[in-house]
């Protein structure tokens, strides 16, 4: 989906090509079909990775697209938001804040990793259709419109704070640099 049409074409060509049971519909087995078929997911998300990190910095710049603790809040609001659509209650968020920070702190790969099969699994349970669902959204929010909207709820949030709105008193991004 966000890789280049015309190489995942190529790259899916030449698995079928690695096994001649995939002309009869079978998948193309072996190390060297499973080797492309890692290349293929890793280069769409790259892709899909590089193709977020433009949007964040044309909506934000460097500074804030690169703010590891802006995207933490950011990361952990989403987060939350979709458990509450999905039926999670405050009391149950509270309770696994505590279990989580309780515990020693992970690698950032590894949990990374897992947050992103979490997400895909709970997509999987709830019936949410995640590509789809992502591209709408990236379509959404390249918007001019809508980047001028998410640039503006940016400005008016305090600094350094997880906590998004407005904020009366605090000068736009473009004016404090």
């Amino acid at each position: 989906m966000f890789m280049n049409t015309r190489l995942r074409i190529a790259l899916v060509s030449v698995l079928k090509l690695l096994d001649g049971d995939a002309i009869l519909g079978r998948p193309a087995r072996g190390e060297m079909a499973n080797t492309l078929r890692e290349a293929v997911a890793e280069a769409e998300a790259q892709g899909f990775q590089a193709e977020v990190g433009r949007w964040l910095t044309s909506c934000f710049g460097e500074a804030i697209a690169g703010d590891t603790m802006e995207r933490n809040h950011r990361f952990l609001e989403e987060s939350l938001e979709l458990a509450q659509a999905n039926g999670a209650t405050a009391a149950e968020a509270h309770a696994l804040v505590d279990y989580v920070f309780g515990r020693p702190v992970g690698e950032k790969a590894q949990e990374a990793a897992q947050a992103l099969i979490t997400l895909t699994a709970l997509c999987h349970a709830a019936s949410i259709p995640l590509s789809q669902a992502t591209a709408a959204e990236m379509a959404r929010i390249t918007q001019p419109d809508v980047m001028a909207r998410i640039r503006e709820k940016q400005a008016n949030k305090p600094a350094m704070s997880p906590l998004p709105g407005v904020y009366p008193g605090r000068k736009m991004a473009a004016e404090q640099e």
